[in-house]
């Protein structure tokens, strides 16, 4: 799948740093949880875009389309948008992936041999790629916002009650 790279990473780790681990956790959840629902965003439209003429457009692939933030200690500050299960359902639909890989030939038993297929729909790395830079500045912004928030109530709490 693709990845996305960060520009202007190294100041933000500097004043991260800066700070007690509490308070870094709960900044970078929030700049990565805002960060990740923008390119959500952007990949649930690109799924929907060009849509072909005759298509009766259900949402079930915008509705698989998550994102969700790591919340173990060796997934702090990673998010992920993937296809998983929609509400409602108890399983991701793995068939969603022929739009953006295709599908290998196969031999089955009462069918014979059944071709492969090209991608039909490649949408999601080329979003991805399109949105990146975009996606990188709001982590950075939403995460210098979160830390001053953050800082804030640590220096409230230090203050105690009067």
């Amino acid at each position: 799948m693709a990845r996305a790279t960060i520009s202007g990473l190294e100041a933000l780790k500097a004043e991260l740093r800066k700070f007690p681990d509490a308070v870094q956790a709960r900044a970078v959840a929030t700049g990565v949880r805002k960060a990740a629902g923008k390119l959500r965003t952007a990949v649930r439209r690109a799924a929907y875009a060009k849509v072909a003429k005759g298509y009766k457009r259900k949402n079930r692939l915008r509705y698989a389309l998550r994102s969700a933030v790591g919340k173990r200690v060796q997934f702090k500050g990673k998010a992920w948008v993937a296809l998983k299960a929609a509400p409602g359902e108890k399983r991701t639909r793995h068939y969603y992936k022929t739009l953006e890989v295709g599908r290998k030939a196969y031999t089955s038993k009462r069918r014979g041999a059944v071709a492969g297929s090209p991608p039909m729909k490649p949408f999601f790395a080329k979003t991805i790629r399109a949105n990146s830079a975009a996606t990188m500045r709001i982590l950075i912004t939403e995460t210098q916002k979160a830390i001053a928030y953050e800082a804030g109530k640590a220096f409230a709490r230090s203050k105690g009650r009067r």
